[in-house]
Order: structure tokens, then C-alpha cells, then sequence
């Protein structure tokens, strides 16, 4: 039989250099694993808040790389001032607020279909793409605070300690 003793240490027990080892890896490994649901969230608090009801198939698209072509969108069907719009997806290799198109209907109280004339739709275009291209604006900054926020070094080691993760003395978790 053969025994051995080995050391585990706490993250505030390793040496500044194993400690910025350990940090860099937890950063390499986020997966932002809550960064949807709050995003979606968000989304569902700004449309309420421009009194845009969705009707159905609501789906967020994000790319938060800082990369060309990054940004948020979403579509769906939704209610917004008596209009029934509809926004799909036209780039499925980008994803942000220029990504979309955007069709509108109107209905009367029968539910009848109302004939909008160009200069209508156009408005109503103008009027509902300033408030979609505020609400991406708003998911997608929200969204890189929330990155910057899980990268930060106090963030980590916050994290590290909040799990009691221990640690070999190279840096590797025990």
C-alpha cells in the first residue's frame, strides 16, 4: 500500500501567480449560463414598458462578442397601438437590430382587415422601428454589463469563495 499526503489550499492560499492562473481559466470557461433568461426578461420589461404585446413566437437573437455584426434583435407577433406587427428574421449571420423585417396590419373591431395606404404604413414603419431599435439598444448594453460583470476579477474570486473551491497548489480544482 502506498499513501499520500497532498496539500489543498484556498483561493486566498495560492501564490499571485497560480491565483491569476486559476482567475484566466474561470474566465476562459464562463458560459454566461443566466445571460438568456435576464436578457429575456429585460426584453419582456421593455415591451410592456412601450406597451407592445406579444401575441406569439417571441425569440431573442444575440451576439455579445464585440464583433462585427454583434447586437440583439428579436421577432415575433405582437399587439402595438392597434397594429398587428410581425418581425422575422432576414441575416441569420448577424444579429442585431438591422436583421429584421418588420410587416404591419390593422384590424377593426369585427377583426376585418383595415387598408393602410403607404404613407400609413410608412409612419407606422418610422414610429415602431424607433422604438424596436431602443429596445435592442437597451437588451444588447444590458447584456455586455453583464458580461463585463461576470469577467471581472472581484466577480471570480467572489464566485470562487461563494463555492468553497479549494485547489492543488498548481491551480487546478481539488
Amino acid at each position: 500500500m502506498r499513501q499520500e499526503l497532498i496539500n489543498v489550499y484556498k483561493f486566498n492560499e495560492l501564490s499571485e501567480k497560480v491565483k491569476e492562473k486559476v482567475i484566466n481559466r474561470f474566465r476562459e470557461h464562463e458560459d454566461y449560463i443566466m445571460l438568456k433568461d435576464n436578457l429575456t426578461e429585460m426584453l419582456h420589461d421593455e415591451l410592456k414598458k412601450h406597451n407592445i404585446e406579444v401575441l406569439s413566437n417571441l425569440k431573442l437573437g444575440y451576439s455579445l462578442s464585440n464583433s462585427q455584426g454583434d447586437g440583439v434583435n428579436f421577432t415575433g407577433v405582437f399587439e402595438w397601438d392597434n397594429n398587428v406587427v410581425t418581425i422575422t428574421k432576414t441575416n441569420y449571420h448577424y444579429e442585431h437590430y438591422k436583421t429584421v423585417t418588420k410587416e404591419y396590419e390593422r384590424f377593426d373591431s369585427d377583426n376585418d382587415n383595415i387598408y393602410l395606404s403607404d404613407e400609413e404604413y410608412n409612419k407606422l414603419d418610422i414610429d415602431f422601428s424607433i422604438i424596436y431599435k431602443q429596445i435592442c439598444a437597451v437588451i444588447e448594453s444590458a447584456g455586455y454589463d453583464e458580461i463585463e460583470y461576470r469577467l471581472k476579477e472581484s466577480t471570480i474570486i467572489e464566485n470562487i469563495e461563494a463555492n468553497d473551491y479549494e485547489f492543488y497548489d498548481n491551480g487546478d480544482i481539488f
